[in-house]
């Protein structure tokens, strides 16, 4: 599940971000439900709520919504890569010490 989610992390926020400029809401919501799953695997409780804050405001989008939801996904997709990075570093670190 790691090795997955770090080594899809940039497609998936990269998914997610097209399909926001596409305005492909049931893409977001999926690619925001899908993420939120990750987060809660590998136990990052705080991105895995606001996966899931993003998923339940799409079908909601007023103006001020609307900003709301590109903020967040913003920060979502950030901190989410982030958290890739930080899994692949100590992936290689496990690795280097098993091996």
């Amino acid at each position: 599940m790691v090795r997955a989610m770090v080594d899809g992390a940039a497609l998936a926020c990269q998914v997610l971000r097209e399909a926001w400029a596409a305005q492909d809401l049931k893409v977001v919501k999926r690619q925001a439900h899908t993420m939120k799953a990750n987060c809660a695997m590998v136990g990052a409780a705080r991105l895995a709520a606001d996966c899931s804050r993003l998923e339940r405001l799409l079908p909601d989008l007023g103006g001020a919504v609307r900003d709301g939801v590109q903020g967040l996904l913003l920060s979502v997709s950030q901190r989410y890569e982030a958290l890739a990075d930080n899994l692949a570093q100590w992936r290689q670190r496990v690795q280097t010490a098993g091996g």
